[in-house]
């Protein structure tokens, strides 16, 4: 067994350091096959959340992320796949095919908006 130069054990301190793991571990089935995913709980709400939105079951969706994802995991594809949603989700055109995005920059502190100069907001 390897030790460090102190005469313990490698491994033992960051064992006994290190917080318990924030990762939920589920099982998915894949083209008949299960497999687990270990990801955050606010990944899995995510991933549930855009299989609702897509009208889809959570085992598809992510057949279809395994069927198209180009990184070394299928774990990082679904996490790259979450972001991805969201980010195009965000942006202008996401935003107007919603029905929202209208925020506009807060006013800044001293200056008047045109509804505090008696104008329609």
């Amino acid at each position: 067994m390897a030790s460090n130069q102190k005469g313990g054990r490698l491994g033992a301190s960051v064992a006994a350091t290190s917080k318990p793991s924030t990762l939920i571990n589920r099982n998915v089935t894949i083209k008949g096959r299960r497999t687990s995913l270990r990801l955050e709980a606010m990944m899995w709400d995510a991933l549930q959340e855009i299989a609702i939105r897509e009208r889809s079951s959570l085992h598809l969706l992510c057949e279809k992320i395994d069927s198209t994802r180009s990184e070394s995991s299928l774990t990082a594809g679904v996490r790259v796949f979450i972001l991805g949603y969201f980010r195009i989700a965000a942006t202008e055109a996401g935003h107007a095919g919603v029905g929202h995005g209208g925020l506009k920059a807060p006013a800044r502190p001293g200056t008047k908006t045109s509804s505090s100069e008696g104008g329609q907001a």
